[in-house]
């Protein structure tokens, strides 16, 4: 009868345990799994129980957490069962299915299609990282970089090691710290990024204020007008891309500079800025003044440079289903492109001058000789340019195993986008250090 009593207690005890945190917030999640390319239950908590847990959010066109994964692998080849590592993804499934058959990753894979785990943890950008110490406990939530081989094992010792940490920033936050409209004619913030911040996010607002000015010292000397002020609010980006914004979104192609100055295109934590500019039309040229104040930041001058070269020009955009002009009424299309080395996905709202970026960008992965180069160094970059103006409402899916120039020209013109190859002047931008 004691027995009887004394067992009834020890599963009582432990029925009265609490479940960890991270039982208690995915209690309602049905984790499906990716197995040999369909979705099965997937049981989180008992098949990563007693083990150090990184649960990773990530996608097939981010390049950094493709990169990030080459580092999680490492972890993973030295920790073994004592570590597990879930990467989360809401993309297309066929995509995640492509990737893990491509790739040789040791990790469970879940497709989050609702984005329910999204919404469990939420994160400003991708790569994401939660950490998970062995008693199903949220140690950080944080980037991948930043989980070494040290914090590793001192979690799996039971430590609890610090490590940077992203807080999640909500809507309300980012309206809060936006550019706000003033009183100056210039306004020009410049800070470096916070791991927090969205994966290079960029915010542009026009705004048509009433004002009144005075033309002189004498009766009728105010006029009432207005003054249009531009502004942008831009994340996460290393100073070669604020330069493009400020030459109205040229490609890398077209910026020339000497390697000393390599670290204008490092996407190193302390090389990433965050800009918050607003210029009225009263102060002058918007991106003139961008210009002048990016140069007067990082001690940088620029210059024109014609060069004769070999590029492409867009001469026709034909509507179609997948190209229809003018649909920015019509159309809400919040804006998606997916560019690599074998696909040309856009789905969104762009002009002519944006949608020849998008191209340029995806001609340098093809080459004459039908190879497909997948490394930037090796990359000859053609410029893309159009005399084309208009704004375009664009839904184009291209998948091609087509490595050659002249095949993805026949892809692009079946799609309502014809381009020529020609040769001529065109000008590009030089960085240079301002001694």
């Amino acid at each position: 009868m004691r027995l009887i009593s004394f067992l009834s207690f020890i599963i009582l005890f432990f029925s009265c345990q609490p479940s960890s945190e991270i039982s208690q917030k995915t209690s309602h999640i049905n984790w499906q799994e990716i197995n040999e390319g369909t979705c099965v239950d997937y049981d989180f908590i008992n098949k990563n129980k007693d083990k150090v847990i990184i649960i990773e959010f990530w996608s097939t066109s981010c390049g950094p957490c493709i990169e990030a994964m080459h580092h999680l692998k490492e972890l993973k080849t030295k920790f073994g069962d004592e570590l597990q590592i879930v990467c989360v993804s809401s993309e297309p499934i066929n995509r995640i299915n492509a990737f893990i058959s491509d790739n040789n990753f040791p990790f469970d894979f879940i497709y989050d299609k609702d984005r329910s785990l999204s919404k469990v943890f939420p994160h400003n950008g991708i790569p994401h990282s939660v950490l998970i110490d062995k008693n199903g406990q949220i140690h950080a939530n944080t980037i991948p970089g930043y989980i070494t081989n040290e914090i590793i094992t001192e979690l799996i010792n039971g430590g609890k090691p610090r490590l940077p940490v992203i807080e999640c920033k909500t809507k309300s936050d980012e309206i809060a710290e936006s550019t706000k409209i003033n009183k100056a004619l210039v306004s020009f913030e410049l800070r470096n990024s916070d791991i927090a911040d969205r994966q290079m996010k960029m915010e542009l607002l026009d705004v048509k204020v009433p004002k009144q000015i005075i033309k002189g010292w004498q009766g009728n000397a105010l006029v009432d007008t207005f003054q249009i002020i531009n502004s942008c609010t831009i994340t996460k980006a290393t100073i070669l891309e604020l330069y493009q914004y400020a030459f109205a979104n040229l490609t890398k192609a077209r910026f020339i500079f000497d390697e000393e100055l390599n670290y204008i295109n490092s996407f190193s934590p302390l090389s990433l800025y965050n800009i918050d500019f607003s210029c009225s039309n009263f102060a002058g040229d918007y991106r003139k003044i961008l210009l002048g104040q990016l140069n007067a930041a990082f001690n940088l001058k620029t210059s024109i440079n014609e060069k004769d070269v070999v590029f492409y020009k867009l001469m026709k955009i034909s509507e179609k289903d997948c190209v229809i002009k003018d649909g920015y009424e019509a159309f809400d299309v919040k804006g998606s492109s997916s560019i690599s080395f074998k696909e040309f996905i856009v789905n969104k709202n762009c002009t002519a001058a944006e949608l020849v970026s998008l191209i340029e960008n995806q001609l340098l992965y093809v080459s004459q000789n039908g190879e497909y180069i997948n490394d930037p160094k090796r990359a000859v970059r053609y410029p893309v340019v159009t005399d084309l103006s208009g704004k375009y409402t664009i839904n184009i899916s291209i998948n091609s195993d087509k490595a050659n120039v002249d095949d993805w020209l026949k892809l692009y013109a079946k799609n309502g986008l014809h381009l020529i190859k020609t040769r001529g002047k065109i000008a590009f931008v030089k960085i240079e250090k301002d001694k």
